[in-house]
Parts: structure tokens; C-alpha cells; sequence
């Protein structure tokens, strides 16, 4: 737990907050849990939290809460779609 203060420190030293400001911060992210770690997500390793819609492939739907099937089938349809052009246009090019 001690390393993760340390590292909350550093950060919000790098924002400018003095000491006493930095021990109130945290202070108050040890009382929730749940903040703090979505804070650490957030500041310490720029994770956000995914948006369901833009969600793709089943794994993501999986995790996200989207339609698993309806998330893998989508990027199935563009990529085939995509490739078909892709075949089509190199068809004339090379005819």
C-alpha cells in the first residue's frame, strides 16, 4: 500500500500540489477503495473505463456488456466487406 501512496504522490506533485494537499488526497482515497483504484486506472496507468458501444469482437462484447454475438458479427461484416473491395479494386487494376 505504501508503494501506491508513494506513487500517488509523485503524481500529484507533478500537478503542482504541496504536501499537505497531496496527504488530504489521499486520505480520502483510502477511505474508498473503489476510487482509489479507479483513480490509479485513470492517472497512474491512463486507463478508462470502456464505452459499451465501441465495444468489438466477442471477448470486448464479452467484458462490456454489449451483445457478444452482435459485437463479433460487426467487424466480421466490415472486414469481409472491406476485403471484397479490396479484391475487386485490385481485380481491375490488374485485368
Amino acid at each position: 500500500m505504501q508503494d501506491e501512496c508513494d506513487e500517488v504522490h509523485h503524481i500529484l506533485e507533478s500537478y503542482g500540489l504541496e504536501r499537505d494537499a497531496r496527504d488530504h488526497v489521499i486520505a480520502a482515497l483510502e477511505r474508498n477503495p473503489a476510487k482509489w483504484a479507479d483513480w490509479m486506472m485513470r492517472f497512474e496507468l491512463r486507463l478508462e473505463k470502456p464505452e459499451p458501444g465501441r465495444a468489438f469482437g466477442y471477448g470486448k462484447g464479452r467484458f462490456t456488456g454489449v451483445n457478444p454475438a452482435k459485437s463479433a458479427l460487426r467487424p466480421t461484416l466490415i472486414g469481409g466487406l472491406a476485403a471484397g473491395v479490396a479484391y475487386a479494386v485490385a481485380k481491375l487494376f490488374t485485368a
